[in-house]
């Protein structure tokens, strides 16, 4: 099939985490034998790849001057706004952009296949004019469109349109049924994840390649900086849990745009000295920071079915993560990880602890993390094929 992905998010250089699973799942496509060509919004940060065999990338500009251009990207379309609604003067030019991009493309493909409920819209609205279906696969924060009373008869009318949804977990697809959509319509298949780069590696050569002391306890966060994330909580826990454990660090890989609240409240907690903010990392550095760790957490409000835990499961990890999106379907509370509460202090004090005071469980729950992962999920080449059988029997 010709093949064109819709999507806001698309990694804009080499190692960029910005919508990796995007590119995945592309590349999975590609490597299946279909023409692949995406569409996603430009940004200042683009850097032009040498060679791309594989994949065409179509970026679209869409607001002037474009030093200003700021919708998408950073750590987040929802949390770039919630920084500064300013920007939601940006979004129908972003649309229209999107949308006029999507138009001149349509006659050379076959399907849409779109990230994001912003991006099934775009789908939905070309569709209209050209008549090419529209696969919609929905994430996380989609969930708060689909279940705002304010949102969710327009989310019911453009998902009507569209031929087939994806979804990653049982709890999206149930919210999906019960906001009325047939569940003939539903596809619910995971993400792949690539097994050559996220495996266990000695912890000791990790922290190496990291300048990480090899005496002290780590315990690591990875994603956005957004509000949603948790990171607030996790820093407030971490406060508390070094009154008893001097020897503990927190490190916190990613960046977004609450970069700046989160280290002034280190500040103001007079613990920055024991709290490392990286920053953005290249993707091929998150598995040093995933096995460098003694814990990983995922103490997000909001999520689907995040990569970065599965990540962390496969480079056997003991990890903890809040009660979110699809969250519990992976992690079976105190078998292979620790579940908790989204934001409570006090959960996530007494998760970490409860590891950090027994070395016996932090090694079991790694190693039932790993396995886990090795019997329930796939590569993303494999994942594609299964997603390419599921649209074929539904459209055909």
């Amino acid at each position: 099939m010709n093949i064109t992905i819709l999507s806001t998010s698309f990694p804009r250089f080499e190692g960029d985490f910005a919508g990796t699973f995007v590119h995945h799942w592309a590349q999975g496509l590609f490597q299946n034998g279909n023409n692949v060509c995406v569409i996603a919004p430009d940004d200042k940060e683009v850097v032009p790849a040498k060679s791309d065999k594989t994949l065409l990338v179509s970026r679209f500009r869409y607001f002037w001057p474009y030093r200003v251009q700021s919708f998408a990207y950073g750590a987040g379309v929802l949390s770039r706004l919630q920084k500064n609604p300013l920007r939601i003067f940006q979004a129908p030019f972003f649309m229209l952009a999107f949308f006029y991009r999507a138009m001149k493309i349509a006659d050379k493909t076959d399907l849409f296949y779109s990230f994001w409920f912003p991006c099934a819209c775009v789908g939905v609205a070309v569709k209209f004019f050209k008549g090419i279906p529209v696969v919609a696969r929905l994430s996380g924060s989609d969930l708060l469109f689909i279940q705002s009373p304010f949102t969710s008869f327009f989310v019911r009318s453009i998902l009507k349109r569209t031929q087939i949804i994806v979804c990653q977990d049982q709890k999206f697809y149930s919210a999906l049924v019960q906001l009325g959509v047939p569940e003939k319509k539903i596809i619910n298949i995971a993400n792949g994840l690539d097994m050559q780069l996220f495996h266990p590696i000695p912890k000791d050569e990790a922290r190496k390649h990291l300048n990480l002391e090899t005496k002290e306890k780590y315990i690591l966060a990875v994603g956005r900086l957004s509000k949603s994330k948790g990171h607030s909580c996790l820093i407030q826990a971490f406060n508390k849990l070094l009154e008893s454990n001097q020897d503990l660090r927190l490190i916190i890989v990613g960046d977004g745009e609450e970069r700046e609240n989160l280290k002034n409240l280190a500040v103001q907690l007079n613990i920055a000295d024991k709290i490392t903010f990286t920053g953005f990392q290249k993707n091929n550095l998150i598995p040093l920071w995933l096995n460098s760790a003694d814990i990983f957490i995922l103490p997000s409000q909001l999520e689907g079915t995040p990569n970065i835990l599965l990540e962390a499961m496969a480079c056997g990890l003991p990890v903890i993560a809040t009660k979110v999106g699809g969250v519990e379907e992976i992690i079976k509370n105190q078998l292979n990880g620790l579940l908790i509460e989204p934001n409570s202090i006090m959960e996530i004090e007494n998760a970490i602890e409860q590891f950090l005071g027994n070395p016996l469980i932090r090694k079991n729950m790694g190693e039932a993390a790993l396995k886990t992962i090795s019997e329930q999920f796939t590569d993303w080449t494999q994942q594609a094929q299964l997603l390419e059988k599921e649209i074929n029997q539904k459209l055909n």
